[in-house]
C-alpha cells in the first residue's frame, strides 16, 4: 500500500513526464522574481544558478519540471 505522499508524488510524476529541461533560462513559476540558468541536465538531476546571485545548486530533474517556466526570448 502506498502512502499519501507517494500517491500525490506518482501523480505529479505523471502530470509534469512530458515537460522538456534544456539548457537556458527559467523562472520559478510561484515566485517570479528567481530567474535560473539550467547549466546542464542530467538524468535525475539539474544543476541550476540563479541569475542575480550566482549561486549554483543542484535539483532534481521532477522539481524543476513542476517548477519551472522557460523564460522565451
Amino acid at each position: 500500500m502506498i502512502s499519501n505522499g507517494q500517491r500525490k508524488y506518482l501523480e505529479e510524476h505523471e502530470k509534469y513526464k512530458d515537460v522538456l529541461i534544456a539548457p537556458g533560462f527559467y523562472i520559478n513559476k510561484k515566485h517570479t522574481v528567481t530567474e535560473y540558468e539550467v547549466m546542464s541536465v542530467g538524468l535525475d538531476e539539474v544543476v541550476l544558478k540563479t541569475v542575480k546571485s550566482g549561486h549554483v545548486t543542484t535539483k532534481t530533474i521532477h522539481w524543476c519540471r513542476k517548477n519551472l517556466m522557460e523564460i522565451k526570448g
